[in-house]
């Protein structure tokens, strides 16, 4: 393979490989709330999960691009702290990507977590473990499906973007069978 080639997949691999660390560090305690609070905050923190379901990916970029750009509130925050800006960077890409994936993460781990139900976290209490001992003796080892379940959803879309690399690279290499070309011009039509 060419240079480039190789560049973009490590991109890719680079890309999901923080992409999936930062989801599982944020996306198990955000899920782990969710499903275990009732408080005012939790709709309209699922409805920000789950916006990149609602909003095609065009038009979330669109809005990433408008907030992280050097006249929105994100750009402008990184400027005034002395920082690079974000766009077409590999930070912006990492932030963007994060965004993108969560619902992936969040909805099936929080799913995972409601699942288990309230009765072993409140048996933990009776024998004086903290919150955080329960969540890492109780949740993770219980919610172990819905975290693999999560982390694949989250990684999926650079598996299949390392695929579509591979597979255009075999088709313009000539290297694929199953790719018929029509060249139009060799037929006189315009």
């Amino acid at each position: 393979m060419p240079e480039v080639d190789l560049s973009a997949i490590w991109l890719t691999l680079k890309l999901a490989t923080l992409t999936t660390a930062i989801l599982l560090v944020i996306g198990t305690p955000l899920a782990w709330n969710l499903s275990h609070t009732r408080g005012w905050w939790r709709g309209p923190v699922n409805a920000v999960v789950a916006l990149p379901f609602v909003l095609p990916p065009t038009v979330l970029g669109f809005y990433l691009l408008i907030m992280m750009g050097p006249n929105g509130p994100i750009g402008r925050f990184f400027e005034w702290l002395g920082l690079p800006s974000l766009p077409f960077s590999f930070s912006g890409l990492l932030v963007a990507s994060v965004i993108y994936s969560l619902p992936f993460v969040v909805q099936p781990l929080q799913n995972s977590f409601e699942a288990i139900g309230k009765q072993p976290l409140e048996a933990a209490a009776t024998l004086r473990a903290s919150p955080l001992d329960t969540f890492f003796q109780r949740d993770t080892s219980h919610g172990k499906i819905g975290i693999s379940h999560g982390n694949c959803h989250g990684i999926r879309p650079y598996c299949r973007g390392i695929r579509r690399r591979i597979d255009d690279r075999r088709q313009y290499s000539g290297k694929n069978p199953r790719i018929v070309r029509l060249d139009l011009r060799s037929r006189g039509s315009a």
